[in-house]
């Protein structure tokens, strides 16, 4: 992979003009698509989306409550209530003259208004009465009550006021309309509030409200910015003139946001601007080059402009909430650019910049791509353009890192680490005892205390609220009542009618809710306005009241008794006309004449979608009580801030532990695509992890809170997590497959990536915004994590598993070798704990002979040991018994020893042994009663010292198992025979046994807890007689003559199983961890070269000292030493990483196998190296008796002129021995 973007550097390199041409043409293009993009201001675009909750959202932003400003106009106790009423007349008329940025003006109603709003209610009575109304109404229409109202229309047309108030009677001598007024006051003011000179007043006259509605939204802040400045202009004005008599003050969601966005620029701008000035300086020193800060943020300029491009081509009106959420992405985006710095301060040679940065940087960019991207998974608008947005940029900043910083930083010479920086970097965290315990008691904690974090679904704590206006907002809380709380209830429809239907249904319900006083009060337009249904029952309602009534009774009866008054028989024709014209159902557009009294933000009409709105007064206890019976109804919204923060972030907390999930199983699969090995995938995962249980241990141990914008910014936090891990395991990978410790410059670099991270984001801890403290809280302890886990921890971690098993010579592992190897060693624990409690508690109670019960328990123990062997699905198994050995015959069976598998193969095949043992086994805790219950016997006592012992168990039929070597081989090599075996074959008058035993050295090898893949190939071998003098007539010739004649069939043995394919799993897994390109050449070379080498074993099997001359990592210098043990192998490996990476194997400290830079001497030398012309030169090849070439590309004619002797040329080896002189 790192070869591509080389070849590409290179490729620059040379058209430098036409790479500039195109870099411009790029910015420009993509640049031009991203202007086109049109952002949307719309908070409600984080909430997720639903069914629900669409209509949810549907409802607010027709909700005209919510935007609106309310002005408060207050006077003194010492002013009179005219300063007040001027006051507020004045600002009315002053704020009636902005159109730009008022839509309307509510609160106020001069005579003109209440006389449309009488002639309103007039014209549409019977729409305002109910049954009780009907009741009262059929009293006044009788003669008595007639004859009252026309007294009092008398008296009242007599008084001063008649003059106003004579055209109201003539129109409505019953005062049917005032009934009306009374509902559609309650509607419109509210019972708290009462009209004082055409405004709507405090009961004390001391308060008057203004009612502004903004032309734009709440969420348009750039807009409100300058119509909130020109309202505080007008309140400094107006406070100034009526100073110590008349104050205003203003409150409003529109306000709060204006607030809060102004306090967040203003955060961000003096901490960002500070902490950008104070990393610029930095960088600059810690580079030492001027234009470094700029440097760094070209790759980014170039992918965020590349990745609004894009989505513009996908989708060209983004939320904005995501754009500017998005740009926390800067602190993952310079990071890149920083490794390629910081990395270049230690090499400057770019190809190997290439080969160690393209794989960590991709993986970077990709796993944090691909983690923002799961943001899709979240039914969120502004979340998912998050996700597009943040996953291209992130992407694109990589690949533009690598294409980019390598052609504009070019240091002329390696820079020293002398920088504070490099010196923290140097210090070996992971070797600190107190850093180990204090990481260590952390994530201990941690286990406890993350599950204390919650989710604050409040998003009201998280906004910045000025000292003003939280003033003005708990003055209007105590004028409008106190403690109770309000919420809004919307029925919602696709026609007015159907809204109308649904409001009926509230407005029952809360007639119930009142009387069972689960509401104080509330307000609803069911009143004023009902679905056609209910307007034709009231249209039945008034003419059935008036049929009964006699209509042309009543109105001759009101002349008559007008006339007794003075009032002439036309004198009410108008209300005759109104009591004789029908009536037809009222429509939404007969509420246009109604003036603006507050009632038509009930009810709003906008693109066929209607919502009539109820506004209830309650108390918090009953709030989970009402919603939920309100929400059971279709159609029906309530909006109530504290309801729909629990249900619309709950349900994106929701989305957001989906997302974890998500996340991680995305980042372990690219993890696995670069990585391709899963152990490595884990074990990188383990400090991402970790670094998010610590981040939750601390929040919960500090009692903080996730809420949405810190669980936004834990993306960040994770993406950090994944980079330290990434990075790390790439340094620590280099380190274990060359032994260089590059640790200090990963180290550098992730610091300066913490540094970055910290000034950026955690700067904003000094902010004053509630919002940008939680963010910069998070992201500090999630970063502080991040490094500790992966500074301290992953290293430790890495090199238990992998690093420290090679240099204590032992190979490394799968995840899967490590899970069978736990669960046969758990079978092989459990099934000797009960075989030891069968043969101690079971057998004893059994009511069968001694000899039965003796036969039982090894018959069991035979099985159970097959079971072990037979049972590892990694081992394939097949014994081999030519001679038909049916072991009835006592004798004493040898076999060679490597393996700790080796006893449970003799206890497979001879059930009815003795065992000679070490101590261990005799004392083991797991084993040891079972062992001691078969009769087992320890060496400890000594051969001549246990002869009656023996000699007792042989006569009752038992065969002595015994391993002459007396220790186990790790090489398969086979060791001096002690005498010990055949001294009691010699003295027991036995026959000797022998049992090659071949696989169980590679299978599981000295000093190994891990089982590994391979064959156990067991094979009995053909019974000596006692008798038989062919291998002499005392056990110490015997000894001798047996041991070589079992070295020389085992080795035949191995001929015979071992083919050019038995190693070469052996020898991968060798390489397992090492960096990809090590892994695949290693791959390559051995299927090139393993036939010729197993050929080279089978013609040329002997040992002593051979030289192999190769280009390769080592790989075929130790399978040269295990197809034969005997021999000393000098590996000639003159490419230095190489021969380090060959030097790491986890064999050079065991096997004889030695690597070296120049040629020494040997009984043969092997060439698989494809020789240059300055090799033919060399002069020392007559200090080899023997030359074997493998490679046929060379040409080794010069030997025969060298007094060498062309001996063979069989399956491609060509052997060349050197003659006498």
């Amino acid at each position: 992979m790192h070869l591509f973007f080389y070849h590409i550097y290179c490729w620059v390199q040379r058209h430098k003009l036409i790479a500039l041409t195109l870099s411009v043409l790029f910015l420009l293009f993509f640049g031009f698509l991203a202007s086109k993009i049109r952002f949307e201001e719309d908070i409600t675009q984080i909430i997720p989306k639903s069914e629900r909750s669409d209509l949810t959202t549907k409802a607010i932003r027709q909700v005209n409550f919510s935007d609106k400003i309310t002005v408060l106009i207050e006077r003194s106790p010492t002013a009179a209530v005219e300063d007040l009423v001027e006051a507020a007349q004045g600002l009315a008329d002053t704020l009636s003259q902005d159109s730009l940025y008022i839509r309307e003006i509510t609160g106020q109603l001069d005579e003109g208004v209440i006389g449309q709003a009488y002639d309103f209610v007039y014209e549409h009575i019977l729409f305002f009465l109910d049954e009780s109304d009907y009741d009262s109404l059929a009293v006044r229409i009788s003669k008595e009550g007639l004859s009252q109202r026309m007294a009092a229309n008398y008296e009242t047309l007599s008084s001063p006021s008649g003059f106003v108030l004579g055209e109201f009677i003539q129109k409505d001598p019953l005062g049917l309309a005032v009934m009306g007024l009374q509902k559609l006051q309650r509607i419109s003011v509210g019972d708290h509030f009462l009209l004082y000179d055409g405004f709507i007043t405090s009961k004390d006259t001391t308060q008057i409200l203004l009612f502004l509605s903004p032309q734009y939204e709440g969420a348009e802040t750039e807009k409100n910015k300058a119509f909130a400045e020109e309202l505080y202009g007008l309140q400094k004005i107006w406070n100034s003139t009526y100073e110590g008599r008349v104050r205003i003050s203003y409150f409003g969601s529109a306000l709060v946001a204006v607030a809060n966005a102004d306090q967040i620029k203003g955060d961000i701008l003096k901490t960002i601007l500070l902490s950008m000035s104070v990393l610029m300086v930095l960088l600059i020193l810690f580079y030492r080059k001027l234009y470094i800060p700029l440097l760094v943020f070209i790759p980014t300029i170039f992918a965020t402009v590349f990745a609004l491009g894009c989505l513009y081509l996908y989708k060209p009106v983004i939320s904005a909430i995501s754009l500017s959420i998005g740009a926390v992405l800067i602190g993952i985006t310079i990071d890149f650019a920083l490794h390629i710095l910081t990395h270049f301060k230690k090499n400057t040679d770019v190809k190997v910049l290439f080969k160690e940065l393209t794989k960590p940087l991709l993986m970077s960019g990709t796993t944090n791509a691909v983690a923002f991207l799961c943001l899709l998974f979240v039914h969120s608008t502004a979340l998912i353009d998050l996700g597009i947005f943040a996953s291209i940029t992130l992407v694109a900043s990589s690949v533009f890192t690598l294409l980019i910083i390598p052609h504009l930083y070019k240091p002329k010479e390696e820079l020293r680490h002398n920088s504070l920086l490099d010196k923290v970097a140097a210090f070996p965290f992971e070797r600190s005892k107190v850093l180990l315990v204090s990481c260590i008691i952390l994530i201990g904690v941690s286990l406890f205390t993350s599950g204390k974090v919650r989710f604050n679904n409040d998003l009201a704590g998280l906004n910045y609220m000025p000292a003003d206006l939280a003033d003005t907002e708990s003055r209007l809380d105590k004028l409008m009542n106190t403690s109770a709380k309000s919420l809004y209830v919307v029925a919602t429809g696709n026609t007015l009618d159907t809204a109308l239907q649904r409001n009926v249904e509230i407005a029952a319900y809360l007639n119930l809710a009142k009387a069972e006083e689960l509401i104080l009060d509330f307000s609803n337009v069911s009143d004023l306005l009902n679905p056609i249904q209910v307007q034709q029952a009231k249209i039945a309602a008034w003419n059935s009241f008036w049929h009964y009534h006699n209509k042309e009774l009543v109105i001759r009866n009101l002349r008559n008794i007008g006339e007794e008054y003075g009032f002439t028989a036309d004198a009410y024709e108008q209300f005759f006309g109104l009591l004789r014209e029908p009536f037809s159902p009222m429509a939404l557009s007969d509420l246009e004449l109604l003036p603006n009294v507050g009632v038509r933000d009930f009810v709003v009409s906008k693109n066929g979608f209607f919502t009539v709105s109820s506004m209830v007064k309650l108390e918090e206890k009953h709030r989970n009580q009402l919603v939920k019976k309100l929400e059971e109804m279709p159609g029906v919204v309530v909006v109530d801030r504290k309801q729909l923060n629990e249900t619309f972030l709950g349900k994106l907390r929701d989305d957001f532990n989906a997302l974890v999930g998500y996340s991680s199983v995305a980042i372990l699969l690219i993890l696995w695509v670069f990585f391709r090995r899963l152990e490595l995938v884990l074990l990188a995962a383990i400090p991402i992890g970790l670094t998010g249980l610590v981040t939750a241990g601390i929040m919960g141990l500090f009692g903080l809170e996730f809420n949405i914008f810190s669980a936004i910014v834990c993306t960040l936090v994770f993406g950090h997590g994944v980079d330290f891990s990434i990075f790390m395991t790439a340094a620590l990978q280099k380190q274990y497959s060359t032994g260089e410790d590059e640790l200090q410059v990963f180290r550098t670099s992730i610091l300066l990536a913490v540094l970055t991270t910290v000034l950026a984001i955690g700067a904003l801890i000094f902010a004053k915004h509630p919002a940008l403290i939680s963010i910069s809280s998070v992201s500090l302890i999630g970063v502080f994590a991040a490094v500790v886990i992966t500074f301290v921890f992953y290293p430790i971690i890495f090199r238990f598993f992998i690093t420290d098993r090679a240099k204590h010579g032992k190979s490394p592992f799968t995840v899967f070798i490590l899970f069978w190897s736990l669960l046969l060693f758990l079978y092989y624990g459990l099934g000797c704990i009960f075989l030891s409690f069968f043969a101690r508690l079971v057998l004893p109670i059994i009511p069968v002979k001694r000899e039965r019960k003796d036969g039982l328990l090894r018959y069991l123990i035979s099985k159970f040991m097959k079971s072990v062997l037979y049972g590892y699905p990694l081992v394939s198994n097949k014994t081999a018994n030519p001679y038909g050995e049916r072991f009835e015959k006592p004798a004493v069976v040898i076999g060679n020893h490597s393996s700790f598998l080796d006893t449970l193969t003799m206890g497979m095949l001879v059930p009815k042994m003795i065992f000679l043992v070490n101590d261990w086994v005799w004392k083991s805790p797991i084993f040891g009663r079972a062992v001691r219950v078969l009769g087992f016997y320890p060496t400890s006592n000594g051969v001549e010292g246990s002869l009656d012992f023996l000699r007792a168990k042989v006569e009752q039929g038992y065969s002595i198992v015994v391993f002459p070597e007396g220790t186990r081989s790790y090489d398969n090599q086979i060791k001096r025979f002690h005498k010990g075996a055949f001294y009691l074959a010699e003295q027991l008058q036995l026959d000797i046994l022998p049992i090659y035993i071949h696989g169980n050295g590679d299978v599981l090898p000295k000093g190994d807890v891990l089982i590994f893949p391979g064959q156990l190939r067991p094979i009995v071998g053909k019974r000596i007689s006692v008798v038989d003098e062919t291998y002499g007539t005392t056990y110490s010739e015997r000894t001798k003559a047996i041991s070589a004649s079992f070295k020389a069939n085992f080795e035949d043995q191995r001929f015979a199983l071992e083919n050019a394919d038995y190693f070469v799993a052996k020898i991968h897994l060798a390489y397992l961890y090492k960096d990809d390109e090590i892994v695949e050449s290693v791959k390559g070379s051995l299927k090139r070269w393993k036939q010729l080498f197993w050929e080279l074993n089978r013609q040329l099997p002997e040992g002593g000292d051979w030289l192999h001359w190769s280009s390769s990592f080592g790989e075929l210098d130790y399978l040269l030493s295990l197809h034969q043990g005997k021999r000393k192998v000098y590996g000639l490996i003159e490419e230095v990483e190489h021969r380090k990476v060959a030097e790491s194997i986890y064999w050079s400290s065991s096997r004889a196998v030695r690597f070296v830079a120049v040629q020494q001497r040997s009984d043969v030398l092997v060439i698989s190296k494809l020789l240059l012309a300055a090799d033919y030169l060399w002069d020392g090849w007559l200090d080899y008796p023997c030359i074997v070439n493998l490679n046929s590309g060379n040409n080794l004619d010069l030997l025969l002129e060298r007094n060498f002797v062309l001996e063979s040329v069989e399956n491609g080896i060509q052997f060349y021995r050197r003659g006498h002189a």
